[in-house]
């Protein structure tokens, strides 16, 4: 029994040995789809991978396979070195598999790579039906350099083609045309490219300032075209809003309106000024531009914004980046949290924040201490222990007259809740609660005529018609919510976030910017 056993195990023993020894490679056999699809000039979705087995199929360990590229200009990577070619030779592993990468050419419809084994029967051909690559251009076709009057359709749609980076056009393909300055608009915005590459836009109506309008084309991976048109006619007064991405519907809506508000509002008539502006002349990555601004020109921004290390939401920031020679704001900027305000505001507070923000690019507390130019200090900042004061004769005669105001005020008060960039930069919450340029928004944000004064202040010619009724009222400092925030924290409607001002950096003078430099 014991010699059986024994037997048994040395039987065993070569039988295991005999299993185990492949013999010579006798067939190829594809280990991954040998039919698939891709984009001109990129790796095709799969590897290419080939098996090698034995008569017994087994797999062959060390077979040498050759892939060659059969149709296309395409070429073949072998994992783990450099270079590529439309021919690699390459070992199979202990499992008998060999693997390349398949770079694919730049000629669309089928292209191929054969696979063979030395000694093995059989031949495995891998098939990619090829379509144009990603969208490296956007040509315009019609619809750029119209001219109409303001608030009118143009007669013929912004209209495109797309091509690959061949010149091979790039059917169904998402294109968002949308209406990045001017105030006009685009229906039908959201359009894909037919067989041919090309996708056109709807109607494009025209806003209401004068001058030029820029409607913008662009796809999912970044490429873009822009389309001009010049609107005539309009208000004297039109402070022109350049979007940097297309917004949500709501937040766009909100940021007109507070544009043409304050555009109703503001009087003063500025020369046209030709200035060159660089991609990061205002805080934003902006397009570089070459135009003549007249009325302050607002570039918007509408992104998600992640909140601070600790938790804290953001709202985000604005200010003036760029002056006129005479101190007077030429451009400014605005970036908001779309996420936060979606989230968390009503259409009615959204409007207010945007009308808050572009208050402070005209001026209400970021130039309260007077320019280069001719706009006066009209900031009283007090020994340690006092309050500060707006001191501009016309707010002081306003807030003197208005409804629950100091009939003895000798300043306006500015406020002193909060840390810094809400303090100093807004008009005092205790005293005068819901206007529109305090530090803290609640259900609503009233523009009076106490602001509107402090623009004649700084120099402006204004309009207080288009102030709201406003009775002085004060609100509790929320002091203790914001005793361990950070610089600029802001309540707004009922959330804690922090909001940055950023001062001027740049004089225009003879269409250049000059650095603002302080000591």
């Amino acid at each position: 029994m014991l010699a059986l056993t024994a037997c048994c195990g040395v039987l065993a023993a070569a039988c295991s040995a005999d299993s185990t020894a492949p013999g010579p490679a006798s067939t190829i056999a594809a280990m991954s789809a040998v039919e698939q699809s891709g984009r001109a000039g990129e790796l095709a979705p799969e590897s290419l991978r080939v098996r090698v087995l034995d008569g017994a199929r087994r797999p062959v360990r060390g077979a040498t396979v050759r892939f060659e590229l059969a149709s296309g200009a395409g070429t073949l990577r072998v994992p783990g070195l450099a270079g590529a070619s439309p021919t690699a030779f390459l070992s199979t592993t202990d499992s008998g598999v060999a693997v390349v990468a398949w770079d694919l050419g730049p000629t669309l419809g089928r292209q191929e790579v054969r696979a063979t084994a030395t000694g093995a029967d059989g031949t495995v051909t891998f098939g990619a039906a090829v379509r144009a690559g990603p969208a490296r251009t956007v040509e315009r076709l019609q619809g750029d350099l119209q001219v109409g009057a303001v608030g009118a359709a143009l007669p013929v749609a912004p209209r495109v083609r797309l091509l690959d980076a061949y010149g091979h056009a790039v059917a169904d393909e998402p294109v968002t045309f949308w209406a990045a300055t001017g105030g006009s608009r685009i229906d039908g915005g959201e359009a894909t490219t037919d067989s041919s590459g090309v996708a056109s836009a709807g109607t494009w109506t025209l806003g209401g300032c004068g001058g030029q309008s820029l409607v913008e084309a662009r796809t999912a991976n970044g490429a873009s075209a822009a389309f001009t048109a010049t609107a005539t006619g309009g208000p004297d007064v039109c402070i022109a809003v350049s979007y940097l991405s297309p917004p949500a519907p709501s937040l766009r809506a909100a940021t007109d309106s507070a544009a043409a508000r304050w555009s109703r509002t503001i009087l003063t008539r500025f020369d046209p000024l030709l200035v060159d502006i660089g991609i990061y002349d205002c805080f934003v990555t902006i397009r570089p531009t070459r135009r003549d601004v007249e009325a302050p020109l607002i570039f918007v921004d509408f992104v998600a914004i992640p909140p601070t290390p600790t938790g804290r939401a953001i709202l985000g920031s604005a200010g003036p980046c760029l002056l006129r020679p005479s101190g007077f704001p030429l451009a400014g900027f605005i970036r908001l949290n779309s996420e936060f305000m979606l989230a968390n505001l009503s259409q009615a507070q959204i409007e207010a924040v945007v009308l808050h923000e572009m208050g402070h690019i005209l001026g209400i507390g970021t130039l309260w201490s007077g320019t280069t130019g001719t706009i006066p200090d009209l900031f009283s900042d007090p020994p340690p222990g006092g309050a500060p004061r707006f001191t501009g004769p016309l707010a002081i005669a306003t807030y003197r007259g208005l409804p629950g105001g100091d009939a003895a005020a000798t300043g306006v008060p500015i406020e002193t809740c909060g840390p810094a960039g809400t303090a100093n930069a807004h008009w005092s919450e205790q005293v005068f609660g819901d206007e529109l340029m305090t530090g803290y928004l609640g259900a609503r944000g009233v523009l009076s005529t106490l602001t509107i004064s402090a623009m004649a202040d700084l120099g402006y010619a204004t309009d207080s018609t288009q102030a709201s009724p406003y009775v002085v009222s004060g609100n509790p400092c929320p002091a203790a919510a914001l005793r361990f925030a950070p610089p600029g924290s802001v309540v707004v409607g009922g959330v804690i976030a922090t909001e940055t001002l950023i001062g001027p950096t740049g004089i225009v003078r003879n269409g250049r910017v000059e650095r603002i430099v302080r000591h």
